[in-house]
């Protein structure tokens, strides 16, 4: 396969981890949403409101997850990046 199809396909695969952690991050938001209405009415009377949700270990997975995103863009976007020097580089000399 030639390199600037590779790294076409590399930086394809680092706009589609970015477009998973925007589609995660909506996900995440409506969840902690959620979860405060659920709290508020807990706090205000309505114990079938109430969950047992724990909004810290959710907030903790999703850091990892976020930072799983972000490595995982950086890394593919520079090597395709680099991949595309190269292959125009070479394709020059």
């Amino acid at each position: 396969m030639p390199v600037l199809r590779f790294a076409l396909l590399v930086g394809l695969a680092a706009l589609l981890v970015g477009a998973g952690a925007i589609v995660d991050h909506r996900h995440k938001r409506e969840v902690e949403f959620s979860a405060q209405e659920d709290a508020w009415f807990c706090a205000h009377g309505r114990p079938a409101a109430c969950t047992e949700f724990d909004e810290v270990a959710y907030e903790e997975r999703w850091e990892r997850r976020e930072l799983a995103y972000r490595v995982s863009f950086f890394a593919l976007g520079a090597t395709a990046v680099g991949l595309a020097a190269f292959g125009l580089r070479r394709r020059r000399g």
